[in-house]
Formats: structure tokens, sequence, C-alpha cells
């Protein structure tokens, strides 16, 4: 299972649960992604680009990003790679 196959299983849950909650599972998931990189620092913030509301990455040139799209109660609808 590659990480945005895992990082999927999240939609369905309330965003502020998962980063409360989730954390470290997320960032197990996007630390899967990893590859011959020093030790990098897991950036999670709002998105400022239409089309989705929070975004996750490691922060490193060129890392995958993790693109989180909210309904308007908070609920993870979609989750896609930039």
């Amino acid at each position: 299972m590659n990480t945005l196959e895992k990082l999927k299983e999240f939609i369905g849950k309330e965003w502020d649960k998962l980063v409360e909650d989730g954390y470290y599972e997320m960032a197990n998931c996007l630390i899967n992604e990893y590859d011959g990189h020093e030790e990098t620092e897991l950036i999670i913030e709002d998105s400022q680009n239409s089309g989705y509301n929070k975004i996750a990455y490691l922060d490193y040139p060129d890392s995958i990003q993790f693109c989180f799209v909210l309904d308007e109660n908070n609920i993870i609808t979609n989750i896609f790679e930039n």
C-alpha cells in the first residue's frame, strides 16, 4: 500500500481530530515516501490554492505534497498528491 492509499483511510474523519490524534500516524505515512534525505520536518498548513483546504509534506526540495479537501464540517472528503 503506498502513502496516498494509506492517507485515503482518513477520508471521512474530522481534520482537527486527525491532527490531534493522528499526527504521528500521518507523519509515518508520509515518511514512508521519504527517500534518501536527511531527517526532515513534517509541514501541515492551510492551502493557499483553490481546490483543497490543507496541505502536508516533508520539508525538502521536490517532496510529494498531499492535498486534503474538507467539507463545511471540517471532514476530509478527498486526498490527492500534488
